[in-house]
């Protein structure tokens, strides 16, 4: 039997007013899972979004609307521009198959000035024990593992500099992957587990997030596995 889990997205908007102006847009998406198997796993992880895309719009409410409005009061003081703030919670479903699901989460949030700030989350959940994953279920060859990544970590970022690649990377990059690599920050994808580094860890923020992949069928790194049957969808 192939166990299947359908996913939607829960949208919520709101708009937080002051004196007519919007002073706020706040969007929050979240999934959604349903399935006739792993049902109780299923609202586990579903409570999980729930509750975060919950905290996010409390945070618009409590926290982000009342800096909105002080700077608009700020800037009608001053006679300067007011430019509305905007909050947005996302998500992206990265692996969707051997009885696992993958996915990150970016939380943006504009405040004033040049840009927003984006941070990002991820979870890694077994449908069948109804638990998260850490990195290590997939990288059982890298020990320790926080030595072994920044070591495969710097590798790579060689290998882009001597390649002439995209990013560039802050001077001291081999001192700040050391300090900032978090192994709690990853996620699946069909073919690899992704390390992910938050805006300005290693790079400027023009970067993004700098990502390095450990494919499955390189090294150590080791894909999930399924009972009822490997490369079947959940």
């Amino acid at each position: 039997m192939i166990a299947h889990a359908d996913v939607t997205t829960c949208e919520h908007r709101q708009d937080f007013c002051h004196k007519g102006a919007v002073m706020l847009r706040c969007t929050t998406r979240h999934p959604r899972f349903t399935g006739y198997m792993f049902d109780s796993a299923l609202r586990q992880i579903n409570r999980f979004y729930e509750t975060k895309a919950e905290a996010f719009q409390r945070r618009c409410e409590t926290t982000l609307y009342p800096m909105a409005v002080q700077e608009y009061e700020d800037s009608v003081q001053h006679d300067f521009p007011f430019h509305p703030h905007e909050a947005i919670l996302d998500y992206q479903l990265t692996y969707h198959q051997n009885c696992v699901l993958s996915l990150y989460s970016d939380s943006y949030e504009y405040t004033g000035g040049a840009h927003g700030r984006t941070t990002r989350t991820s979870e890694t959940w077994s449908l069948q024990q109804r638990r998260r994953y850490d990195a290590a279920a997939f990288l059982p060859g890298y020990k320790p593992l926080q030595r072994a990544l920044t070591t495969e970590i710097l590798r790579q970022i060689q290998k882009q500099n001597v390649e002439g690649g995209e990013i560039d990377y802050f001077d001291d990059v081999e001192i700040l992957v050391g300090q900032t690599l978090d192994t709690r920050q990853f996620y699946l994808t069909p073919v690899a587990v992704v390390f992910y580094f938050q805006q300005y860890d290693i790079a400027p923020y023009v970067s993004g997030f700098v990502s390095f992949a450990i494919p499955f069928d390189y090294g150590e790194a080791t894909a999930p596995q399924c009972r009822m049957g490997y490369g079947q969808r959940l």
